[in-house]
């Protein structure tokens, strides 16, 4: 029988949310008696044991009467909350929840601060307010304009991360998807599916945010290619966001797949009469969400459980300001079968 190490495997098993399953371990009254009695029984089954350390922390929590916990504060460069509906895009969303989901299990809550809303907080006056409520860490969220910059808030008050490569001025630890690994799986299923023309247009501000992951795989990919199934690497903004454009490249080049930043791409393609995948294949990056791509789950949801964890490290051990060597914690992607590619060949 098969031994779980974690509240998410136990929530598969179960067959519930994450939350559900904590709030059964916890014999919460937010749920039925019932499905913490079946919970609580799985979790014997299957041998899953609570950490012994956060366990306790969580209790002596409890007794010091801290209604939802202690806050984590959540900085954006949005105009309003990322938990609005208005706002809420796919990566985003799966980010908050998963963060939301982990702080809800250590003890936390989380509040946000969008630092581009008409009555947002300057840098001084936003280290006041988190520092007088007590609030001692902090995430940055990525989103918002990228020529926008978060307030300078004194780190020496806080413990900081961020989600993503975003902030890159910032000497703070990070996490993020693991784009480079996730790039060379797409390279390899392409490969199984027997793609040997493959075009990648990349946009030119998503390219040095990725730290230059995915285009170096794909270059490095290339030389390892015949001469005649190399198209250009092109990282132009054009290409990636308009259609004309886009349709110029395809046709001087003509790929059988495509590396696809935007599902703007399929639509274009099909509007062109093309049939996807059997006239061309496109192997999204990310899927977002959406079951018809073939393509890279960026796992944002993890990510988001992740910096949780590692800003939770850093409270625990009352690190505050900017470390002496920032950490990167990269988060596995997955592969999504989607439709968008043809099938591997059986024989």
């Amino acid at each position: 029988m098969k031994t779980v190490k974690s509240m998410v495997e136990l929530a598969e098993i179960a067959g519930c949310s994450v939350m559900t399953v904590s709030y059964a371990l916890r014999d919460s009254p937010k749920i039925s008696r019932e499905t913490r009695q079946r919970i609580q029984e799985l979790a014997l089954k299957h041998g899953y044991r609570k950490h012994p350390y956060i366990s306790a922390l969580m209790a002596t929590r409890q007794k010091k009467g801290k209604l939802g916990g202690e806050v984590i504060a959540v900085l954006t460069k949005e105009d309003q909350a990322i938990s609005s509906s208005e706002v809420r895009l796919p990566f985003y969303s799966d980010l908050y929840d998963g963060m939301k989901e982990r702080a809800a299990e250590l003890g936390y809550q989380l509040e946000e601060f969008a630092t581009a809303s008409e009555n947002a907080l300057d840098g001084p006056r936003l280290t006041s307010v988190l520092h007088s409520r007590g609030i001692r860490g902090v995430v940055l969220m990525p989103g918002g304009s990228l020529k926008r910059s978060f307030p300078k808030i004194d780190p020496t008050h806080f413990s900081l991360t961020a989600a993503g490569f975003h902030a890159q001025d910032l000497a703070i630890h990070r996490t993020a998807t693991d784009y480079g690994a996730g790039f060379r799986l797409c390279l390899e299923e392409m490969k199984r599916r027997g793609y040997r023309r493959i075009g990648f247009p990349i946009n030119k501000k998503l390219d040095p945010q990725l730290r230059y992951s995915v285009s170096g795989r794909f270059l490095a990919w290339q030389t390892g290619i015949p001469r005649k199934d190399r198209i250009p690497f092109i990282r132009d903004d054009s290409v990636t966001t308009e259609k004309g454009p886009f349709l110029e490249w395809f046709h001087k080049y003509k790929p059988d797949c495509i590396l696809a930043p935007r599902i703007s791409i399929l639509y274009w393609l099909r509007e062109e009469g093309l049939r996807i995948p059997e006239d061309v294949g496109c192997c999204f990056i990310p899927t977002r969400d959406n079951a018809e791509l073939s393509g890279f789950d960026t796992h944002s949801w993890q990510v988001g459980r992740t910096t949780v964890n590692l800003l939770t490290r850093e409270l625990l051990l009352n690190h505050q300001g900017l470390p002496d060597t920032p950490e990167i914690l990269l988060v596995s992607g997955r592969w999504q079968e989607g439709q968008t590619l043809r099938p591997v060949p059986t024989n």
